[in-house]
């Protein structure tokens, strides 16, 4: 697993497992293109921060509003290793090794309901 700041990302293999699942459809979700060479994993609202990964052409992402519970949740392909940088300043930029990944935002329990933290 890979953290930063409220960005979480878990090996796919890893996150089906704790969810006691074999595969995630991708048809179910919506294929994002990179824009500039970049996908866009978190945006702060309040403070417009946010979490790029910067990719190659031949990554992939595919979004789901919601999937096991969880708003907003990612499948991520990527081909080669690609920085991950939050445009704000708060948190060293890390590495993402190749690999496919489900990325989603921290989570908080509030007593109306449990949701993503906002920035």
């Amino acid at each position: 697993m890979l953290r930063h700041g409220d960005v979480i990302l878990v090996p796919i293999e890893e996150f089906l497992e704790s969810k006691d699942e074999k595969s995630i459809n991708l048809k179910k979700g919506k294929k994002v293109a990179a824009q500039n060479g970049k996908f866009i994993l978190a945006l702060g609202e309040a403070t417009g921060h946010h979490h790029e990964l910067q990719v190659c052409e031949a990554d992939t992402m595919t979004v789901f509003e919601e999937l096991f519970g969880i708003e907003d949740l990612k499948v991520l392909d990527i081909t080669q290793e690609a920085p991950l940088v939050h445009i704000g300043d708060d948190h060293n930029t890390i590495k993402v090794p190749a690999g496919k990944y489900v990325a989603y935002s921290q989570r908080e329990y509030t007593p109306e309901r449990v949701r993503r933290v906002v920035d």
